[in-house]
C-alpha cells in the first residue's frame, strides 16, 4: 500500500513541475539587440538598432542559452539590406517580424532554419523585390505571411496546406495569373487591397475554401465574380473600386454572412437577383457613395423594411437622397 502512494506521490509531482524558465543571452553579447522573456515565457529578440546584415548576421552566431527564440523583431532599420542564409545562424524562431524598412531582399534558405516552427513572417512595407516563395510549401506550421507594401512587380504563386493569412496588398500587380492562389486550401484571410488589380478571374478563389475574409478596395476592379466565403463572420471589402452593376450578379457575394462594404464605385442599379439572397442571407452592406438610381428597381428594398435595416450608415440615391427616407406608398405601384 505504501509503495503505491509513493508512486501516485511520484505522478503528482511530475505533473506539477513547471517547465523550465527560458532565459536571454547576456545583454552586452547581443548589443545593440535586446531581450526580453514575457509572461508566457517567451524569448523576444529586438534587433532594430543593429547596422546591417553583418552585424546582425555576427550576433546570431554567438551562442544564446538556447537557439530556440520565439520572435525576432526589427523595425524602421533602413540599413538592413538583406537576409542572407547565413544571417539567422543556426536560432529557431517562431515569429519574424522586419517591418518597415529598407530590406531589399531575403535569399534562397535564410528562414529555413526555422521551416518546422516558424509561425508567422512578417516582411510588410519594406522594399523587397526578391523572396523565395518556392520554399514556403516547406514550412509545416506557417499561419501568416505579410508581404504587403512591398515592390514586388508580379503577383506571386504561393503553395502552403497550413497558411491561413495572406497579406499582399499595395503593389501594383496588374493581374492575378491563372491558379495563383489556387493552392491554399487554409486560407481564411486575404488582404490585396491597394495592388493595382483590374480585374479577378472568376477561377481565382476555387481553392480556397475555408476563405472567409477578403480586402480588395482601392484596386481598379469592375467586377466581382465567384467570391465564396465560409465562416459565419465572413466579410468583403471592396470600397474604392470602378464595380459596376452589369459586373456583380447572384454568385458575387456567395456565402458572406457579416458584412459586404462597396463603399465608392459605380453601382447605379439595386439589382433584386444580385442583394436580395445577401440581404436575406443577415449580412450587413454599405453601399455608400454610389449613384443609385431611386426608380422602381430599388422597389424590393423599400418596401422591405426588414431587408432595408440591414443597410449601413446612410446610402443616397444619386440625386442626394436619403435611401431610408424614400415613402415607401410611391413604390407600391411598381
Amino acid at each position: 500500500m505504501a509503495s503505491k502512494g509513493i508512486a501516485l506521490l511520484s505522478v503528482f509531482l511530475v505533473l506539477v513541475v513547471p517547465s523550465q524558465a527560458q532565459e536571454c543571452p547576456a545583454a552586452e553579447d547581443i548589443l545593440p539587440c535586446s531581450c526580453n522573456v514575457d509572461e508566457n515565457n517567451h524569448v523576444k529578440l529586438d534587433c532594430s538598432d543593429v547596422t546591417g546584415e553583418e552585424e546582425l548576421a555576427s550576433i546570431m552566431a554567438k551562442e544564446f542559452p538556447s537557439n530556440e527564440v520565439f520572435s525576432l523583431m526589427i523595425q524602421y532599420n533602413m540599413n538592413l539590406k538583406t537576409l542572407k542564409t547565413t544571417t539567422l545562424a543556426d536560432k529557431i524562431f517562431t515569429e519574424i517580424h522586419i517591418q518597415a524598412g529598407g530590406l531589399e531582399s531575403v535569399d534562397a534558405g535564410a528562414c529555413l532554419g526555422s521551416v518546422s516552427t516558424l509561425k508567422k513572417m512578417d516582411f510588410r512595407t519594406n522594399k523587397l523585390t526578391v523572396y523565395p516563395f518556392d520554399e514556403i510549401p516547406q514550412y509545416t506550421s506557417l499561419l501568416q505571411l505579410r508581404l504587403g507594401g512591398n515592390l514586388f512587380e508580379t503577383f506571386p504563386h504561393i503553395s502552403s496546406p497550413t497558411l491561413e493569412f495572406l497579406d499582399l496588398h499595395g503593389h501594383d500587380f496588374g493581374a492575378i495569373p491563372d491558379g495563383a492562389l489556387s493552392d491554399l486550401p487554409s486560407l481564411e484571410i486575404l488582404f490585396i487591397y491597394r495592388a493595382g488589380l483590374t480585374e479577378i478571374p472568376f477561377e481565382t478563389f476555387e481553392g480556397t475554401t475555408k476563405l472567409r475574409d477578403i480586402d480588395i478596395s482601392y484596386n481598379e476592379i469592375s467586377r466581382i465574380e465567384g467570391l465564396t466565403m465560409h465562416g459565419d463572420d465572413s466579410y468583403i471589402i471592396a470600397d474604392h473600386n470602378q464595380i459596376v452593376s452589369s459586373g456583380l450578379s447572384a454568385n458575387s457575394f456567395t456565402g458572406v454572412k457579416d458584412y459586404v462594404s462597396m463603399w465608392n464605385n459605380l453601382v447605379d442599379v439595386f439589382d433584386e437577383a444580385t442583394w436580395r439572397p445577401l440581404l436575406e442571407g443577415g449580412a450587413r452592406l454599405d453601399i455608400t457613395d454610389n449613384p443609385l438610381k431611386c426608380d422602381c428597381t430599388i422597389a424590393w428594398l423599400v418596401l422591405n423594411g426588414t431587408l432595408m435595416n440591414q443597410l449601413a450608415y446612410e446610402p443616397t440615391c444619386s440625386n442626394g437622397a436619403p435611401i431610408f427616407m424614400l415613402d415607401p406608398s410611391l413604390f407600391e405601384d411598381c
